[in-house]
This record gives C-alpha cells, structure tokens and sequence, in this order.
C-alpha cells in the first residue's frame, strides 16, 4: 500500500477499508463518497501497534475536506507534545511523520472511549515540483536515449503557465531598457533641428522614458516574485527527488558510492541547475532580443545598417559555439577532481580517531593533497581557457566598436543618418556587444550547469532500485523467520557467501550464529532485513515469502542493534525515540533503567534533553552501545537483530542488558550476532557458519 492512501487527490475509501481488513481488524465505513484528502499509513500503523480493536474511517462533508478515524481504546493525543520535547518539535514530527506533505492539520478528541482523529486535506503548493521531477525520470525509458536538457524542457512544458508569463517579463523589462536609447535619440534629433528643448516632442519622450523605467522596475519586481521563486522551487525539487532516489535505490548501491560525490551532487551540481534555468535563461533571450531589436530599428531608421549587423551575427555565433564547446570537457574534468576531493576530506574526517591512532596523519595528509592537487591542475586548464577565451572577445569586441562607431560616424559626416540616430545605434551596438560579451563571460556557468544536469542525472537514471512488494503481513505479526534452501552472493564473478542455508526460528524463538570474520553471519542478518534478495531458494516471515512484502512496513516490526552504533548530533531523547511518533516519558525511563542508563541521565546536565554529539563523541562504547539497546526495546519489536549487540559492555552490565533482552524474550523473535559464550547460553538454538555453511552447535562449551 502506497503512502499517503490516495486517488486523483482524493482520499480512497475502498483502499483504506482494505488496508485495514487485511490488518485484521473490525473496520466501519458511515461515510458514503470520499472527499479530498488523505489517510496516512503511519497513523493506522500506529494504532494498530497501540493494540485497537476497532478503527472506523468516514470521510467529512467539511468545506476544507477531512478524513475522520476513529479508533476504540485508551487515550492516545498525538498532538501532545512528548515528553522530552518542547512544542515547536512535536509538530514538526507530527507534521513530517504523520501528514506527509499533502495534509494540512489534524484535530483530535477522546470522546466515550473512542479517539476521533480529523485529517484535513492540505493544498500542494504550485511550486512544490519533488513529485514530478521524480516521476519524470522513474517513468523515463531505460531504452531511449536521454539528453541532459530533456527534464528541463518537461519542466517547462508541465509548466508553461509561469513559464510562458516569466519569459514575457522578462522580454518586457529588456525591451523598457533598450527603448531609453530611441527616446534619448528622438530628443538628441528634434532638438538639433528645431533648436527648441521646451517642446511637446521633448516632454513625450521624456515621459516615455519614466514610463520605461517604471516598467522596468515594475518587471524587475515580477521577475523576482514569481521566476526566480519557481527556480528555486526547481531547486528544491531536484534536491528532494535525489533524496527520495536515494531512498529507493539499493544497499548495494550506497555500500558502492562515495557519500562525498553524492553530496557535492546534491547541494552544489542543483545549485549550478537553478542559476543555469535562471541567469543563463535570461542572457539567452536578452540576446534574441536585441537582435530582433536592431533589425526593427535599422528598418525604421537606416536599412543599410542591417548588412553591418548581419555581418556581425554569424561571427559572435560561431564564436560562441567554439568556445563552449572547448569549455565543455575542461569543466567536466574539474568538477569529477571537485568531486574526488569532497569524498577523500569527508573519507578522512571519519576516519580521524583511526588514523590519528595508528600515526599517520602524514600519510593520510599525502593522499588528500594528491587529489586536491590534481584538482588544482585540473581547474588551472580550465582557468586558461577560460582567460583565453575573455581575452580574444576583448580584443575582438573593441575591435567592433572601434569599427561601429567609424561607420555611424562617416554615415553621420556624408548626412545618411542624423546624430541622434548615431547616438541610437552606438548605444543599441554598445548594449549588444555588451550582452556578448556578458554570454562569454557567462560560458563557465554554461557549461557548468550542463554539467551539472548531466552529474544529478547519474543519481537519478540509475535503475538499482531495491525491489519491494505490495503485500502486508497479518495482524498480529508473529516473527516467524524461516530460510529455505537460500544461496547468496554480492558479485556475480565471486563465490557465493551463503551456500544452501536452511533454518527456522519460531514465533518468539531465538537463534544466534557464530563464526570467523567474513563467514557471512552479518550477511544473514541483512537478509532478514531484505536489504538484499537471495539468488536462490526464499525467505519467509509469517508464512509469506519476503520478496512479496512491503519492505517499509515488515521493516517497522523490527529492531536492529549494530555492532557500529549510530548515533546522530541531537538531544538524547531524540536518539532514544527516533523513528517513534509518540512514547510517554514513563516508557523511555523504564528502558533506561532497564539497560543500566539511569546514571548517565543523572550525570548529563540536561538529562534527556543533553546533547549529544555525532556519533555520540561525548559517550563511552559502553553507553553507545546501551542506547542503540534502549533505542531497539522502546519500538516494542516482533524481531530484534542483534549484531555483536554487549561486545563493549563490561560483565556487570552484559548481564543487566542480557536481563533487559531475556525480558522480550518469549514476546518477540530473537536473531544475534554473538561470540560470548553468556549471550550463546541464552539463544534457543546456535549455528556456526563455516565457508557459507551452517553447522549446528549443540554443545555451547565446545565453542
């Protein structure tokens, strides 16, 4: 089931009635035909997980369009702030987690046992362009060629509305700045006839001339509210639709690429996309249109002027199309070392402990500075190229100048063209070689953006996508886990890692592997996860094979615990709670005490509001280790993935965390990674994993 449940912007009724008997439990429907808005899948994950019975959906007659759930039980206000969070953060929450970002706002009340939530359609911002940036690319044919400019122009054409108005504003606010010349000519000419500046004709210009800069300004003003703002939504919509990739693609992929190159990707390469759409855009038509310009004006004024103009054209063109085309591959060299460089720093960065621990700081200096070297090498061509290019268009633009004004000069002395006319040609010559020289100037970001459309593109065409089923597991899930005949590799050129594994773990069971480094016993785990798919035989939770499952709804129902806890810079609540809508402060205290917490909490100067650092950098493996713990028993799992779980606890508190584990033992269904003999003991059945295999241990002491 897709999230939010919705069709054509309406709320779906019937698909929400299936969502939830397929859940298992008694649905109503009172309400008859659905109005615009949304029942979100969190929202009914969450009070299914709280244990209700009954859960009605109507759809309201409301003049905003709402949708009303109503689930029987204890009282659960989602829009109370948590304990441990202030305001402004559970409706942050509420408002990321819950409502996604079609909804508005939802009310709530506890009426006679039955908590009433209203989901009020929320109105999709006309610039909020992450769906059909996304779409355009996923439904993109994988056997057509495609062009890097193509999403630009499936932008344009989706929203020719503003599109079509901005480039009319644009036209409109250029053309009020070359009509200044013609009217100052028009004085320069009656003037110099009549001799007389107190005159209607004068007066008329000049008023025609504040009106031009008045509409220049009043353009100006346009151009900023409605364009720049739509490309900063195109901005926001490639950032958005990058992250919602990277959701979808597989672990391989990210387990292959370098966090560094994607990042440079995702803020810079958008960036250079925006100012190519934006500023690039408007030198392209400033340019169109002063050469419509001069045409029309060299008809109206000297005919003859167009054979000079139209001598000129063809050179800037081909000027520019050489030039650009030199530009290209300099500019793709630089930003791939660019790229290179940002992956080696952040490489580094995570790796300063390590590397500052085994000395070689000089070592790791050396590498970075090779590739920032080699970036330097390779922007100093590009700069080259680039001065060189500047400096030819110099030399050639003075030179038509020099020539322009020669002409107007000696037409002006045999008296072809009146001097006011001269002044309109020098200046309509001016602002056109002017704007040339400003699309020269502009060829680095030309390319740039170009590039840049083709980087982002690598992100968003690639086809690696983590395959994910429709299928939803039963109410109550089980957490039976069973592997039949399974045969796993990474690399099709390389020996499987998992070889014909069978087993079985229970409903509430538990089963612990061991082995050597590299056997494939975290391999295992991952597969429990569906973080990647057998090449043989099939996994089954509950009975149903985990192909077939929505990956993001099985993964809700569990826990894991890694051996490399991950913690985020925050307050300690948020890395207890994360990924959790709403738990009492009464639930996160009894895990706390549970995993030995209490004195941490104690000690820190804000106790659960405390800030953490990245990575926990102000904690102990032990207390990392503790809260990853904590963090898995507060999602109350039906499996929990143990990885190497107590490896940097201490015997004290192995034993009072392993008293925590034992405690949803029985509840929920236990997978480990373990070598300690205290933590086998507890497991109902242990394999060793000898070269893919799995070899049964029966006797723990022989281990």
């Amino acid at each position: 089931m897709k999230n939010p449940i919705r069709v054509n912007g309406k709320a779906d009724i019937p698909a929400v009635m299936a969502f939830i008997e397929k859940s298992g439990i008694t649905a109503s429907d009172r309400s008859g035909e659905a109005v615009c808005s949304l029942v979100c899948e969190e929202l009914l994950l969450h009070l299914l997980e709280r244990g209700c019975t009954e859960i009605g959906v109507s759809a309201g007659r409301h003049a905003d369009g709402y949708i009303e759930v109503r689930a029987a039980g204890a009282r659960m206000d989602l829009s109370e702030p948590a304990a441990g969070t202030g305001k402004d953060e559970i409706e942050t929450q509420i408002s990321g987690c819950l409502l996604e970002q079609y909804a508005d706002h939802f009310t709530f009340r506890y009426r006679r046992g039955v908590n009433i939530y209203r989901i009020y359609a929320g109105k999709r911002s006309s610039f909020d362009l992450t769906e059909e940036i996304f779409s355009y690319y996923r439904d993109a044919d994988p056997e057509k060629p495609h062009r890097p400019m193509d999403v630009l122009r499936f932008i344009a054409r989706r929203h020719k509305g503003i599109f079509s108005v901005s480039v009319f504003v644009i036209l409109v606010k250029h053309l009020s700045a070359l009509m200044l010349p013609v009217f100052v000519s028009n004085i320069i000419n009656y003037v110099t006839e009549t001799g007389v500046f107190f005159s209607f004709p004068v007066f008329l210009n000049i008023a025609l001339s504040m009106a031009a800069l008045t509409l220049n300004l009043v353009c100006f003003w346009l151009d900023s509210r409605y364009y720049r703002r739509f490309t900063r939504a195109v901005e926001a919509g490639f950032r958005m639709a990058i992250i919602r990739k990277l959701q979808i693609l597989s672990i391989r992929f990210h387990n292959n690429a370098q966090s560094g190159v994607i990042l440079s990707k995702l803020i810079s390469d958008v960036q250079f996309i925006q100012m190519l759409i934006y500023d690039r855009l408007q030198e392209i038509l400033y340019i169109s249109e002063d050469i419509l310009f001069v045409i029309v004006v060299a008809i109206l004024r000297y005919p003859l002027m167009l054979i000079f103009y139209f001598a000129l054209i063809p050179v800037v063109v081909l000027l520019l199309r050489h030039f650009l085309k030199r530009m290209q591959d300099k500019r793709a060299g630089m930003r791939q070392r660019n790229e290179q460089v940002g992956a080696a720093v952040k490489e580094m960065l995570e790796m300063e402990s390590l590397v500052r621990a085994h000395g070689l700081q000089r070592t790791e200096y050396r590498s970075v500075l090779a590739k920032v070297r080699s970036a330097q090498r390779a922007a100093v061509l590009y700069d080259r190229q680039t001065v060189s290019v500047n400096n030819i268009a110099y030399g050639l633009f003075q030179g038509l100048r020099l020539l322009s004004l020669s002409v107007a000069a000696m037409l002006t002395a045999i008296g072809h063209i009146q001097i006011g006319t001269l002044v309109l040609f020098q200046s309509i010559f001016e602002m056109i070689l002017a704007n040339v020289q400003r699309m020269l100037d502009a060829v680095p970001q030309f390319t740039q953006g170009y590039d840049s459309l083709k980087s982002v593109n690598e992100i968003l065409y690639v086809d690696d996508i983590e395959r994910n089923g429709k299928e939803l597991l039963p109410n109550p899930v089980r957490g039976e886990i069973e592997f039949r005949n399974v045969s796993f590799r990474y690399d099709e050129e390389k020996e499987p890692v998992l070889k014909d594994i069978s087993f079985r773990v229970p409903a509430g069971g538990s089963i612990a592997f061991v082995g050597k480094s590299g056997e494939g016993k975290t391999t295992i785990l991952n597969l429990v996860l569906g973080l990647y798919s057998p090449q043989k035989g099939e996994i089954l939770v509950d009975g149903k094979n985990l192909e077939t499952l929505e990956k993001s709804a099985y993964r809700r129902r569990i826990a894991v615990v890694p051996q490399q806890t991950v913690l985020f810079s925050g307050s300690l609540w948020n890395n207890l709670v994360y990924g959790l809508n709403y738990v009492s402060k009464e639930s996160v205290m009894d895990v706390i005490r549970q995993v030995g917490l209490e004195d941490l909490v104690a000690e820190l100067p804000d106790g659960l509001d405390s800030a953490i650092l990245e990575n926990g950098g102000n904690l102990s493996g032990g207390q990392r280790q503790r809260i990853a713990i904590a963090r898995a028993l507060l999602r109350n799992p039906r499996i929990i993935i143990l990885d190497e779980a107590t490896s940097a606890l201490d015997q004290a508190s192995e034993k009072q965390v392993q008293e925590a584990i034992d405690s949803m033992m029985g509840h929920c269904t236990v997978i480990m990674v373990a070598h300690r003999l205290n933590t086998l003991r507890h497991a109902d059945t242990v394999y060793r994993v000898t070269n893919g295999r799995l070899e049964r241990c029966e006797n723990i002491d022989q281990l």
